[in-house]
C-alpha cells in the first residue's frame, strides 16, 4: 500500500496543472515496460566433455530447446539441471533430471522449481551447491520480468541486483532464506567451498564485464573480497590440487583464470577451455569423477529469430 502510494504522489508531482490523474493511469505510467523476453525460445542448452577439465569437447545436439543458463549439480546415478525456460509464458526456472548413456541424454520430467510453494517467473540464472547435508542451496537473481518495476525519477536511487538464496531436500520445491548479496548490476551467481568452512562467490555485471567475487563463513551471505576480474558470465569449479577454476566466454569459446590462494589473486590461463565457432556464453562445469567433466552452456539456435 505504501508502494502505491509513493508511486501515485510521483505521477500527480509530474502531471501538468489542471490535469485529472486517474489512479490507474498514474500506477501504469509510473511503471517500467517488461523486458522482451522472446528471443529466449532461440536458446538451446548444449553440452560438452572433458576427461581432464581442461579441454571440453562439445556434443553434436542440444541438450534443451527453448532454455537458457543451465546449472547441472550431480543427482544419484545422474544429474539435475537448472534452466531457465525460453518457452512463452513459462519464463523462470525450471529443473529436469537427466542420465547420460554415452550416446544420448535420459530425460526425467521437466517442471518449474517452487520457493515457498508458489512458482515465480520472476527469477533467473540458477546456481545450486549440494550442501554437507545433502540438500540443495539454489543461488539465483530475483528480477522483474513478468512483474513490472517502478521507473526511477529525480533522486531516486536505482534498485541494486538481488542475488537470493533457498535450500531443498528434493530439488524441486524450496524454502527461501534471504538475500545472499546485493550489488550493483550484479547477476549469474556461482558459489563453490574452498574448505575451512568458507564458500567462493562470482557474479558478474552484463554491460561493464567485470567479474566480482566474495566470501562467506556459511554459504549463504556473502561479502566482496576485492578482486575483479574481467569477463562474462562467469562459473567457479575446485580443481583436484585445491586450486580454483573460474570459467567464462571470449570471444571463440570459453576461458578461463586460476586462483591458488582461495580467491584473492587471479591469473588468465593460456588456450580455450572450449572453443566455439558460435558465440556461447553461461558454463557451468561438473565433475563426475571417473567418468569425466560435463560443461553446460548456452547458444543460440541456428536460424531462429524471435517472434
Amino acid at each position: 500500500m505504501r508502494l502505491r502510494i509513493a508511486i501515485l504522489a510521483v505521477a500527480l508531482a509530474f502531471a501538468q496543472p489542471g490535469t485529472a490523474v486517474g489512479f490507474g493511469e498514474s500506477l501504469r505510467s509510473s511503471l517500467r515496460p517488461l523486458p522482451d523476453l522472446s528471443q529466449l525460445r532461440c536458446h538451446q542448452v548444449h553440452v560438452a566433455r572433458s576427461d581432464d577439465g581442461v579441454t571440453f569437447r562439445a556434443d553434436s545436439q542440444p541438450v534443451l530447446d527453448a532454455a537458457t543458463a543451465p546449472d547441472a549439480v550431480p543427482d544419484g546415478n545422474g544429474l539435475r539441471l537448472y534452466v531457465v525456460n525460453g518457452e512463452p509464458g513459462k519464463h523462470g526456472i525450471w529443473t529436469v533430471r537427466l542420465e547420460d548413456d554415452g550416446a544420448s541424454w535420459r530425460r526425467g520430467s521437466y517442471e518449474p522449481i517452487q520457493i515457498d510453494g508458489a512458482v515465480s517467473g520472476d527469477i533467473a540464472q540458477p546456481d545450486v551447491l549440494r550442501l554437507p547435508d545433502g540438500r540443495l542451496r539454489l543461488y539465483y537473481y530475483a528480477g522483474y520480468f513478468v512483474t513490472h518495476q517502478p521507473k526511477p525519477f529525480p533522486g531516486m536511487v536505482e534498485r541494486p541486483h538481488r542475488i537470493m538464496t533457498a535450500v531443498s531436500s528434493d530439488g524441486v520445491n524450496f524454502t527461501g532464506e534471504g538475500r545472499a548479496i546485493l550489488l550493483d548490476s550484479a547477476e549469474n551467481p556461482t558459489v563453490v567451498p574452498i574448505g575451512d568452512g568458507r564458500y567462493l562467490l562470482a557474479v558478474n555485471q552484463p554491460k561493464s564485464r567485470r567479474i566480482l567475487i566474495g566470501i562467506s563463513k556459511e554459504s549463504s551471505r556473502f561479502v566482496l573480497n576485492g578482486a575483479v576480474l574481467s569477463g562474462g558470465a562467469p562459473e567457479l569449479t575446485m580443481l583436484a590440487d585445491g586450486s580454483l577454476r573460474l570459467l567464462h566466454d571470449v570471444p571463440g569459446g570459453f576461458g578461463s583464470f586460476r586462483s591458488r590462494d582461495g580467491g584473492r589473486v587471479w591469473e588468465a590461463e593460456a588456450g580455450l577451455r572450449l572453443t566455439s565457432a558460435n558465440p556461447v556464453a553461461e558454463p557451468t562445469a561438473v565433475n563426475l569423477g571417473v567418468a569425466g567433466w560435463r560443461l553446460f552452456y548456452r547458444a543460440i539456435k541456428p536460424g531462429c529469430t524471435k517472434s
